[in-house]
Formats: C-alpha cells, sequence, structure tokens
C-alpha cells in the first residue's frame, strides 16, 4: 500500500501529477530509467510541491511535440508555454483553468489548446502572444465570463497561423479575440466559434505611424456574432480578408471597417462580406469609414 506521512494508500498527500503515458525505458542503453516524455498526464489529484504548478510542471518536463493530457478538475495557475506542446483537457464542462492575470501566455510556435474552459472572470487574459509566434491552434475551448479579452495579440507579437474552430467565447464585455496597437499579424482563422454577450468579438486596432499594426488573411466562417454591445468585427488596418457563412444577431454594430491610419504601409482592401445572415442590429450592419486615407 501507499504511505504518506503514517497513512496507508493516502495518495492525497503524493505528488505524483505530472506522470507519464507509457512505463517502458525509452533508452535501455543507457543507465536508469528512461522516461518517454512524448505524452504526459496531469491531474488535481495528489499533492502538489514545489514552486510550479500542475500544467506548468508538465510543460516543463514535455518532450518538444509532446501531448499533455490535463485531467478532469480546475487548475488555477499562470502557465508560460514555451515549447510546442498539445494541451488536450476532458472537455469544456470538466477541464476548467482559472485565476487571475494572463492564464496561458505562448511564446513557442506549434501550440495546441484543446478540450478545455478558461474561467476568466477574475483573469486579465485568457491566452496571450508577446512575441514571434507560428501555428497556434485553439479547439473546442470555451472562454467563460470575459470581462477583458480571450485572446490577447500583444503589443510585440508577430503571429501567423492562429485557427480558432469550435470554440466559444462568452462575457458580459470584454473582446473574444484582441490584437493591440502595435502588434502583427497574418492568417487568423475562425469557423464554427460562437461570440455572445461581449464588447467586441473580433477588435484589430493600430497607430498613426510606422509602428501601428495590422493584419492580413482574416478569415471568419459559420461563426455566430451576437449580443455584442458595441461592435462584431473591428479592423483598422486590415486586408485580404473574408468572412462569409456567418450569423451576426442583435449587435450594436455587426462590422466596422475603419481605414484609421495608413502609417504602416498596409493597404485596406481586397475584404469579402459573404452569404452572412444579419439581424436585429443597432446600427447599419456594415459600416466602412476612410479617415486616414488622403
Amino acid at each position: 500500500s501507499m504511505k504518506s506521512d503514517g497513512d496507508d494508500g493516502n495518495a492525497s498527500k503524493v505528488d505524483f501529477t505530472s506522470f507519464l503515458n507509457f512505463g517502458t525505458d525509452s533508452n535501455e542503453g543507457l543507465a536508469g530509467f528512461q522516461g518517454n516524455f512524448s505524452t504526459l498526464n496531469v491531474t488535481t489529484l495528489g499533492a502538489q510541491t514545489g514552486g510550479v504548478g500542475r500544467i506548468q510542471e508538465a510543460i516543463d518536463l514535455a518532450a518538444s511535440g509532446a501531448t499533455i493530457h490535463i485531467a478532469a478538475g480546475t487548475y488555477n495557475e499562470n502557465v508560460n508555454v514555451d515549447k510546442s506542446v498539445t494541451l488536450d483537457g476532458a472537455g469544456t464542462a470538466d477541464t476548467f483553468v482559472g485565476g487571475t492575470g494572463n492564464l496561458f501566455t505562448v511564446t513557442a510556435d506549434d501550440v495546441s489548446f484543446e478540450d478545455m474552459n478558461l474561467q476568466m472572470l477574475n483573469a486579465s487574459q485568457g491566452i496571450r502572444v508577446n512575441s514571434a509566434v507560428d501555428n497556434l491552434q485553439v479547439d473546442n475551448v470555451r472562454f467563460s465570463d470575459i470581462s477583458t479579452y480571450g485572446i490577447e495579440i500583444h503589443n510585440d507579437a508577430v503571429l501567423t497561423n492562429l485557427s480558432v474552430t469550435n470554440s466559444f467565447f462568452v462575457g458580459t464585455s470584454g473582446t473574444g479575440i484582441r490584437m493591440a496597437t502595435t502588434a502583427v499579424a497574418a492568417g487568423i482563422y475562425v469557423d464554427n466559434t460562437d461570440f455572445n454577450g461581449l464588447s467586441s468579438a473580433i477588435n484589430e486596432a493600430s497607430k498613426s505611424d510606422a509602428t501601428g499594426g495590422h493584419l492580413s488573411d482574416l478569415q471568419v466562417t459559420n461563426s455566430q456574432i451576437r449580443n455584442i454591445t458595441n461592435v462584431g468585427i473591428y479592423a483598422e488596418e486590415l486586408r485580404d480578408s473574408t468572412f462569409s457563412d456567418n450569423t451576426f444577431t442583435d449587435n450594436f454594430r455587426d462590422i466596422v471597417l475603419n481605414n484609421k491610419y495608413n502609417g504602416s504601409g498596409t493597404d485596406f482592401g481586397n475584404i469579402f462580406i459573404t452569404d452572412n445572415d444579419f439581424s436585429g442590429a443597432d446600427k447599419p450592419t456594415i459600416q466602412l469609414n476612410s479617415s486616414g486615407v488622403p
């Protein structure tokens, strides 16, 4: 039996997470047991010792390209995802990550979030990018009680290939996906995703000089944008983008394309809005501004 502090079988006092998925020695030619860190498991069971949280500990141990299975339960921590991993929860009704500050900060390429619920009531940002990152995948993730930003593409970010699919952004204020005024992104793909009750679903802002951020290749398809109190999709420096087969319902404004600045040198244009269903907006469905053009 398991013993801890004199208690037989009391696993709550033993730190056994994260644990390997395979019990075989990955290199019998080396002395000692060589674990296979391509798949790790995280659980809320047992004690947690040391200075980092359970998910962070798994990332620190994982091999690049590993899959980390996050079991059902609630995890309150701030996680730095600094290597290529897949973070796979047990489902949006089972695996919860919450707390204050930024729940996840991504600094590595090829990172995936799947099947979890990010509880945003007291958090600043759910997933934050503030560096050069490529291939960030978000699938079946629920961002609950957003009051600030679900996904934040921050000041120094250069983000390529963000995919958000089968996900939910829900709150009473805040923004689902936000780009800061100096952030740059190319390739944001949103499909079959629900934005509900926010100030804005997607917001891309810029500046009046060459440091201004810009976005190209924003594809929003098969999604719902509803009960938005400000603007569903707002952009200031955008090109080569498509919004198609979406449903916009009961928003204050649905789409605002505001060519407010041109300091970054990005030509605003080549934007297609096709086969969408619009209803119940307080203001004109599509608003085009060109105050930044001579």
